[in-house]
């Protein structure tokens, strides 16, 4: 047992740096004390003992401190958590960070947003602090800390994200995030990927699942393969399943050569059609390359128009409209299913 409490403890997280195990988790403040704190506890690995008396991080003695994330860098500690009262206000988001072994009571406490639920945490090689967290407004939020200055938040989720726990994962250079999005009335986990000094790409569905998607989890391994794993159930009364997908953030795969198309009319007496007949040609950085896939971007909607095999190079696309602009993108795919860059193409 790492601690014993009469009162109650909860949502633990860990983190390991270098020779130190760090576990922090919500604690039931007792006797006078009606709230709940942050707190901390940390040990060398090959020692078979905690280190004394936890660090308690929040200090709020008569506040409600709970579901902490945090992240060790260079031996600094990054915690974030939800902050309320026990008359019931609204939930807020607050960070701190410091270095183990000093009393975190003079440390700076910084509220992030003024109604938040589950923010989770991550820090890059430069130690700059990117947070998620989820609202009651129906939007899931980002913000970065760049050195002692905190940018403003962004909102990454693009249609309807319910109250939820997300997640926020980081391998240099890639950031990704994965949260719950409404999806032609269900709920549906997607996943949104920037690189570090670069804005975040649209989200993207992981699957179309059951229609109650939760509980994200997401590593980014050496390869830089995104595995992710959440769970997802039917309707009212039906079991919950665990899921799991992945895939490539950062693309060995380059994008398709000389994707290329032009608008051709099709002409007789009665008749007149227009299409598009659109070329490509294989990469030649490219190896075990088996299909192609198209796409067409109609506002934030990617809808697949056609699959091809490895040896297919051009395609006539029928009944397009002469008064509508279209974009399509190109991707190739290996032989272990990995989808690379996008090659682009609009045709007016």
């Amino acid at each position: 047992m790492i601690w014993y409490s009469d009162t109650n403890s909860a949502w633990n997280k860990i983190d390991i740096e270098d020779d130190m195990i760090y576990i922090v988790w919500y604690h039931k403040n007792g006797g006078k004390y009606v709230g709940s704190d942050i707190v901390m506890q940390y040990k060398k690995v090959e020692s078979t003992s905690w280190l004394g008396l936890y660090e308690r991080i929040s200090w709020n003695a008569f506040e409600t401190s709970i579901y902490p994330s945090f992240k060790v860098k260079n031996g600094r500690v990054y915690c974030s958590y939800m902050q309320g009262s026990p008359l019931g206000e609204p939930w807020q988001f607050y960070y701190k960070e410091g270095d183990r072994g000093i009393n975190w009571r003079d440390f700076q406490e910084t509220q992030l947003a003024p109604s938040a639920s589950y923010p989770e945490i991550e820090v890059d090689n430069q130690s700059n602090v990117h947070v998620v967290w989820s609202a009651d407004d129906g939007n899931f939020y980002y913000r970065k800390k760049t050195g002692t200055e905190w940018g403003t938040e962004q909102i990454i989720s693009d249609r309807n994200a319910p109250q939820q726990w997300g997640e926020i994962r980081y391998r240099d250079p890639v950031i990704a995030a994965a949260f719950i999005q409404e999806e032609n009335g269900a709920d549906t986990l997607f996943y949104a990927l920037k690189k570090i000094n670069e804005e975040w790409d649209l989200p993207v569905q992981v699957a179309p699942g059951k229609g109650n998607a939760g509980q994200p989890r997401v590593w980014i391994d050496g390869d830089y393969l995104m595995h992710v794993v959440w769970e997802d159930r039917g309707g009212i009364g039906s079991n919950r399943e665990v899921w799991y997908e992945r895939f490539q953030v950062l693309h060995p795969i380059k994008a398709p050569s000389n994707f290329a198309g032009q608008v051709i009319e099709n002409r007789a007496l009665f008749y007149r059609e227009y299409l598009h007949r659109i070329t490509w040609e294989a990469n030649m950085e490219n190896q075990n390359i088996v299909k192609y896939k198209l796409y067409e971007i109609d506002g934030r909607n990617r809808l697949l128009i056609q699959e091809f095999d490895a040896n297919t190079f051009e395609y006539l696309r029928r009944f397009t409209s002469p008064d509508k602009t279209y974009t399509y993108e190109l991707v190739a795919v290996d032989d272990q299913d990995f989808v690379g860059e996008a090659a682009t193409l609009v045709i007016q």
